[in-house]
């Protein structure tokens, strides 16, 4: 996938280094927007890109509103591999609040847009984490 929309900063300092920035299938450089747009974008459509975004931008801040936390996004879209790259990143912190205690259920969002498969993992994840 490109991402040709981050190829300019859109910041004057931005929050990657030139050693650790994401780049594009071109090898193009990308950034990532106050909003994180790209973020939503990679959710959306570029999971190989997920997992390199997780490694640059580790940790992820978890939002507490639906339309721009990372898990409800993806869950909303019915992103089943994103969620559970999400979740598995997640997990791996011990010291974080367990996903089914979090303000935000990640079940919801997959319900309300009828995401079937993805509302059947955020359940199993809300369960297994009790």
């Amino acid at each position: 996938m490109t991402h040709s929309e981050f190829h300019i900063p859109w910041v004057e300092e931005t929050w990657e280094t030139p050693e650790n920035a994401l780049r594009n299938t071109d090898g193009a450089r990308l950034y990532e927007t106050d909003d994180r747009a790209l973020l939503h974008k990679i959710i959306h459509n570029d999971l190989p890109r997920l997992k390199e975004y997780i490694a640059v931008y580790s940790p992820l801040h978890i939002e507490t509103m639906e339309n721009t936390d990372p898990f409800c996004i993806a869950a909303a879209k019915g992103r089943t591999n994103a969620l559970r790259t999400l979740v598995d990143y997640y997990n791996t912190d011990p010291k974080k609040v367990p996903l089914d205690q979090r303000m935000l259920p990640v079940f919801t969002p997959a319900c309300k847009e009828a995401q079937l498969e993805t509302a059947q993992l955020s359940w199993t994840v809300c369960m297994n984490s009790a």
